[in-house]
This record gives C-alpha cells, structure tokens and sequence, in this order.
C-alpha cells in the first residue's frame, strides 16, 4: 500500500504530456493504438513518451529504493 502511495505521488509529479501517456497505457492499459488515437498522436510518438515518462518515474523512485535497501541491510 505504501509503494502504491509513493508511486502514484510521484507519478502525478511527472510533466503532463508524460503522465498521460503512462497513465493511459499503464494504469488504464490501453492499447498503443487507442492511447495514441485518444492523444492525437502517432504510435511512434506515444511509445517515446511512455518510454520517457517510465525513465523520469524510475529516476525519481531510486531514492524510495536505495532507502528501502539500506534499511534492510542493518
């Protein structure tokens, strides 16, 4: 429940253009075809901005994982 809390947090920071993208695709699980329709975007242009908004989360959740991990390890 915690790491859900934390994710969607950090997901609602991410820029708009980047967070709709993930969220059709990874939360709503949309298909490329339907998510890229629905942005008016080609499908090349909804998988770069999924890629990209998934780069920016894992970026922003290494701090949430190297605390994690360091409180495991004492």
């Amino acid at each position: 429940e915690e790491l859900k809390q934390i994710v969607e947090r950090e997901v609602m920071k991410l820029p708009a253009k980047y967070r709709v993208a993930l969220i059709l695709r990874d939360l709503e699980e949309l298909s490329t075809e339907q998510a890229s329709n629905a942005l008016g975007l080609t499908v090349p242009g909804l998988k770069a901005r999924v890629l990209r908004g998934r780069l920016m989360l894992r970026e922003s959740m290494v701090s949430y994982f190297a605390k994690a991990k360091a409180g495991v390890k004492q």
